[in-house]
C-alpha cells in the first residue's frame, strides 16, 4: 500500500490509465461502461462494475480535499503494519470458529442452502474481522476508512460473496458473534458488514 508520497506520484498515472482503459472498452463495445455493467453477460458485467467502482474509489482517494484521502494519509503507516498479519489471523480465527461450530451442526451433504449459509457467513465474518481488527490496532479513523472503501466496492467485490436470499437457518450468525467476543460497538459494526453482503444483488 502506497504511503502519502507514493500515492501522490501514483494518482495521476493511475487515473490516466483508468480513463484510457474505459475509453478503449467503450469504443470497442459501442456502449458506455455503465451500460456494460448492467448487461446480462456474466463475464462482461462484473468486470465493468469493478472498473466503475475502482475508478470512483481512486478519484476520491486521489482528491486531497476528500475525507477518504485524509483518513488514508493519516492512517496508512499503521495500516501497512497491520496488513501482513491481520487478514491472515482473521482467516485462521474465523475458520477455526466455523469448524468448532459445525462439529455440533449437521449441515448435510445435499443441503445446498445450509452449505451456502456457512460459506456466506465465513466470508462475511472474515471481512468483518479485518475491519474490527484494524480498528483495534489503528483506531476508529482507520476502521471507518476501510468500511468506507468496502461500501464503494459493494457492487463489485462484495457482490462475489453471495449472501442474498440465504436464511440464517443454522443460527450461525449469532454464534459467530458470540465466539468473537465483541463489545457492543464492534458488534454493531459487524452487523453493518453483514447487511452489506445481504443487500448486494448480482445482476
Amino acid at each position: 500500500m502506497p504511503n502519502e508520497e507514493q500515492l501522490n506520484r501514483l494518482c495521476p498515472r493511475t487515473i490516466q490509465y483508468m480513463n484510457c482503459l474505459i475509453e478503449t472498452m467503450e469504443t470497442c463495445a459501442g456502449q458506455t461502461l455503465e451500460q456494460l455493467s448492467t448487461t446480462g453477460n456474466a463475464t462482461v458485467a462484473p468486470i465493468a462494475k469493478l472498473i466503475i467502482d475502482v475508478r470512483t474509489l481512486f478519484n476520491e482517494l486521489c482528491d486531497e480535499s476528500s475525507t477518504l484521502h485524509k483518513d488514508y494519509v493519516a492512517n496508512i503507516e499503521c495500516i501497512r503494519g497491520y496488513v501482513p498479519f491481520g487478514p491472515r489471523r482473521c482467516r485462521q480465527q474465523v475458520s477455526q470458529i466455523a469448524e468448532d461450530l459445525l462439529q455440533n451442526i449437521d449441515i448435510g451433504e445435499d443441503n445446498g442452502v445450509k452449505r451456502a449459509e456457512r460459506s456466506c457467513l465465513v466470508d462475511t465474518f472474515e471481512i468483518g474481522c479485518v475491519v474490527i481488527g484494524l480498528g483495534r490496532e489503528c483506531g476508529d479513523g482507520a476502521r471507518e476508512m476501510l468500511a468506507s472503501v468496502l461500501l464503494r466496492l459493494k457492487e463489485s467485490v462484495l457482490a462475489q460473496i453471495d449472501c442474498t436470499n440465504v436464511p440464517d437457518t443454522l443460527g450461525m450468525k449469532e454464534k459467530f458473534l458470540d465466539a468473537l467476543d465483541l463489545n457492543d460497538d464492534e458488534r454493531s459494526k459487524f452487523e453493518i458488514v453483514f447487511e452489506l453482503t445481504r443487500t448486494t444483488r448480482r445482476r
